[in-house]
């Protein structure tokens, strides 16, 4: 009996041993073998996730320790004004509302990829020779929102994203060429100064070894708007093999130049601080950091951190965009819980994300605490 007992023992410690060192290899992109890689990861990434959902639950929520406030494009606002994307001057008042009541950062988790042609092209040509000519620029409201950014530039992270990213090293190259000249041609100019400027990465670089998720394209800004923003940050999420987002991306490779989350971003320009990345040899990322405070960010090989949800929905203060640009003095907000404050109360020194609530605009997500939120 005693024989049966130990050799159960070894057992579950080999197998138990075996799921570590495959989950911890592939966390940092090293399974070679397609078996491990497909199929076995998968299942161990989400046996561990079920276990830490759980570990959530049961730890329960916990307060934040710095001001975060939600601005909501929420089914309200757009049964007040209208579908989303509203036109650029309306936006561009939420903006001044926010940051004249005294908002630290206000980040759009938004991409404002298109202009907004209030007056059609053929009839603005038209009237640009009528008497009605001076009164055209009153309708360009892409101008307007162009001001707004250009006036608080200093506070203000506009948002971009990518419809092809992936991980260089994890796949073969007609997968994921992130170096296709043709490519690199649609890039918007001058963009990479919304890059870390302090990185630390092997001589010569090849980007198709990059473990970091790189992009081939970018979904951003009009240019007008990329010309007069300061800083901008890129929002993606990428879920666990069983759909649950346990993890985020705080960096992002493309064209060899490496850039901040949205999230990082706001962060860096709340502390007035400034990034710095290394890379080793073998491409893992070895330390990223704020170079002032030298508070290190937890990130694997991979540049990818797990998140410590404080919390279910709503755990931060959720405003909805049509009570901060009304004329009331105390606003009213809230989803579990109604709360009353005025706005220099609840944005000053505050980290401020506007972004879209409504169904219908933005993809549910699952998360530990809770489910499609």
């Amino acid at each position: 009996m005693k024989k049966v007992f130990w050799a159960l023992q070894i057992l579950i410690i080999t197998v138990c041993t075996s799921g570590y060192f495959v989950t911890k290899q592939g966390d940092e992109g090293n399974l070679t073998s397609s078996f491990l890689k497909n199929k076995i990861y998968p299942f161990l990434i989400t046996a561990d996730g079920g276990y830490t959902n759980v570990k959530f639950k049961m730890r329960g929520p916990r307060e934040p320790n710095a001001k975060i406030v939600i601005v909501a494009i929420d089914d309200e606002s757009i049964e007040k004004l209208g579908r989303w994307p509203w036109s650029r001057d309306i936006v561009g008042f939420l903006t001044h509302q926010i940051i004249q009541s005294g908002a630290k950062v206000v980040g759009f988790d938004a991409v404002f990829s298109e202009a907004k042609e209030v007056i059609p092209e053929d009839l603005k040509k038209k009237l640009a020779h009528s008497q009605f000519a001076s009164e055209l620029a009153e309708y360009d409201t892409d101008a307007r929102f162009t001001e707004v950014i250009q006036k608080y530039a200093d506070k203000l992270v506009l948002g971009w994203a990518s419809e092809t990213n992936c991980r260089p090293h994890e796949n073969l190259i007609d997968q994921c060429n992130v170096t296709d000249p043709n490519d690199i041609k649609t890039h918007p100019p001058g963009f990479d100064r919304y890059s870390i400027k302090s990185v630390i990465k092997p001589e010569p670089f090849d980007p198709q070894q990059s473990r970091l998720v790189s992009v081939a394209t970018f979904l951003s800004n009009i240019q007008p708007f990329n010309e007069v923003s300061k800083h901008q940050g890129a929002f993606m999420t990428y879920s666990d093999a069983d759909g649950f987002i346990r993890r985020a991306t705080p960096i992002y490779m493309a064209n060899g130049n490496v850039y901040p989350s949205l999230a990082l971003e706001m962060a860096r320009v709340g502390l007035k601080d400034d990034l710095h990345l290394a890379m080793d040899d073998n491409y893992h990322v070895h330390d990223l950091r704020f170079i002032k405070s030298r508070k290190v960010i937890p990130v694997n090989n991979r540049g990818d951190l797990k998140i410590n949800f404080l919390g279910p929905s709503y755990s931060f203060p959720y405003v909805p965009a049509i009570a901060v640009l009304s004329e009331d003095k105390i606003l009213k907000y809230g989803r579990t819980q109604e709360f009353s404050a005025t706005r220099q109360d609840l944005f000053k020194d505050a980290y401020v994300l506007i972004g879209a609530s409504a169904i219908g605009v933005y993809d549910m997500r699952v998360f530990p605490f809770d489910e499609n939120t």
